[in-house]
């Protein structure tokens, strides 16, 4: 009994460990996760908009980007902005959502292995997790435009389990069907979920020569060729297709040995230096994934879901890798050795792991061969534990992130009035980005972002003695003049979304000057109920002196601009 309690014991304490990296990942996204849409992002504008109107358009929805025919993702994309508002934060979560669930998947799959109380199955769940929730793979998590590459991953081992649960020949052949139509629809690699299951269902045909099994293979291998037609209907023309054999050689080493390495962050020349290493890694995984292959063949793994699902992962990951070298080889290692790749380059070790597990629980086994698959499950976490070395530096890369992006989102905010481009330009790189703002704004897509419109009507304005004020106005010799006050939505105890200076007009609108950019710290209104950064100040160059300004604050919940009621006139004898 004792030893029951303490088997027992050791199972849930490997599944507590292993949801450990799950938290810390929640945690690392809450952090550093920016509000702000970036580069890609953007494209998926005018289908938001034609959703939003109520027209959607179903040839914008059906564009490819690049090589991806991104329809489920873009239908994510627009509903999630239709509904809530267009906040990358939000789509990063969804991200963190899928991934959980493909979690879970395995999770549920290794325990219902393991039903006869052996722990491997829960030990091996372990690196699976701090290989999944890395940090190391920083650009799914932080850059929402990144939610659409666990949808097929999340359809092949979801259409694997299925298959385990079902032996109607229909119920199995609509599975495979959706799970391939879910993934070519998702992401340009999507066709390797057909292939991959084809190749699952012929070892089953091979091993039981079943008819029913033999139509499946038949629909696997066809909706192969179609997606594969599909892809290569619409290759883009783009300067990172340069295919090169050696060159894509190197690259499928470097993707997939970056899990491992962190290179993500390294200079060229250092990735040049690692070639051997990341070479020597690529050969020592893809040998055991061979050698696992060749022992689930003869001891007939493929009955094993496990064993199937750590197949479909570890296949997956080395043929992803593959598209991924041969589509950007142009684009040099650099361009190889980005976070956001690590995705599918984990999925090795991944299914490495598992395979490793499933035949552990399937004997008979020779001894030297538990020895073996015992062996990578804890090198696997030693590895696993070992890419955590760089862990400070990706916090403060994600750190420095949110800093760039927090003033860069400040000025999305206010671009329909004042655009500045210069900065914009780094995150928005299509050519009609000043279009798509003022499209943004119009259709209140993004929280905080101002109307644009330049001379606020009197309807839009509310009169308000409690939104700030303008405590000092200095003239500079040189022209223009130096403006510093403060600005809160009391009501709220928080600064508003945007705050500007205008000049009040005699019908009661106000014509916006300049927005407030600069904040600091007022104790004194904090003091008081308010919000610590209310402090502003702000520089007019080359304003006349006899205007009457007044600050407004805007508030994008009710669509309304405050003013203070007085005008300040900036008249030299009343400084």
């Amino acid at each position: 009994m004792r030893e029951k309690n303490s088997g027992r014991t050791m199972r849930w304490l490997c599944l507590g460990v292993s949801t450990l990296p799950v938290f810390y990942l929640s945690i690392f996204v809450y952090r550093f996760a920016s509000p702000l849409p970036v580069h890609d992002q953007w494209d998926v504008v005018p289908f938001i908009v034609s959703l939003k109107e109520g027209r959607t358009s179903l040839s914008l929805l059906g564009q490819f980007h690049n090589e991806h025919l991104m329809v489920i993702p873009s239908l994510f994309f627009a509903v999630l902005a239709c509904l809530f508002t267009w906040d990358n934060r939000l789509e990063c979560w969804v991200t963190f959502g899928f991934t959980v669930v493909i979690f879970s998947i395995l999770c549920r799959v290794a325990v219902k292995a393991a039903a006869k109380g052996e722990r491997i199955a829960h030990v091996a769940l372990i690196p699976v997790s701090l290989f999944l929730f890395g940090t190391n793979q920083w650009q799914n998590w932080l850059w929402g435009f990144q939610l659409a590459w666990p949808i097929p991953v999340l359809a092949l081992i979801a259409s694997i389990a299925s298959l385990s649960l079902s032996s109607r020949l229909a119920v199995r052949l609509t599975i495979i069907l959706l799970a391939t139509v879910v993934a070519v629809l998702s992401m340009g690699n999507g066709l390797l979920v057909p292939l991959i299951l084809f190749v699952i269902l012929l070892g089953h045909y091979l091993a039981h020569r079943n008819g029913k099994t033999f139509l499946e293979l038949a629909l696997a291998a066809a909706l192969v060729v179609v997606s594969l037609a599909l892809l290569i209907s619409h290759r883009p023309h783009s300067g990172m297709y340069n295919f090169n054999f050696r060159g894509v050689l190197r690259g499928v080493c470097l993707v997939l040995a970056n899990p491992f390495l962190d290179l993500s962050l390294s200079a060229p020349n250092h990735l040049a230096g690692s070639l051997v290493l990341t070479i020597s890694i690529s050969v020592v995984l893809a040998s055991f994934f061979v050698w696992l292959v060749l022992r689930g063949c003869k001891n007939a793994g493929f009955d094993s879901t496990l064993y199937s699902i750590g197949f479909a992962l570890a296949s997956w990951a080395v043929l992803s890798s593959v598209m991924i070298a041969s589509a950007r080889g142009g684009l040099g290692l650099e361009g190889l050795a980005q976070s956001r790749y690590i995705s599918y380059a984990v999925l090795l070790p991944v299914g490495l792991t598992l395979m490793s597990a499933a035949l552990l629980l399937r004997p008979p086994t020779t001894l030297r061969s538990d020895y073996i698959c015992w062996a990578w499950i804890y090198i696997s976490i030693a590895l696993a534990a070992w890419s955590l070395y760089s862990e400070p530096a990706r916090l403060r890369w994600g750190r420095a992130l949110h800093d760039v992006y927090e003033p860069i989102f400040s000025l999305l905010k206010i671009a329909p009035v004042f655009p500045v481009d210069a900065e914009l330009s780094r995150v928005i790189t299509r050519a009609d980005r000043t279009e798509l703002i003022k499209e943004v704004s119009q259709h209140r897509l993004i929280r905080g972002m101002i109307p644009p419109i330049r001379r606020i009507p009197a309807r839009m304005l509310v009169v308000n003695d409690e939104v700030g004020n303008i405590d000092k106005v200095t003239n500079q010799l040189q022209g223009g003049m130096d403006i510093e006050g403060w600005a809160a939505l009391p009501w709220k105890h928080e600064v508003p979304d945007a705050s500007f200076v205008g000049t009040l007009n005699d019908d009661g609108s106000v014509d916006l000057l300049a927005p407030i950019l600069i904040h600091k710290n007022r104790p004194d209104i904090q003091a008081l109920g308010g919000p610590s950064e209310s402090g502003w100040q702000l520089h007019l160059p080359g304003v006349s002196s006899q205007r009457n300004i007044v600050l407004v604050a805007y508030e994008w919940t009710t669509n309304k601009f405050y003013r203070k009621p007085i005008p300040i006139q900036t008249a030299p004898h009343n400084l």
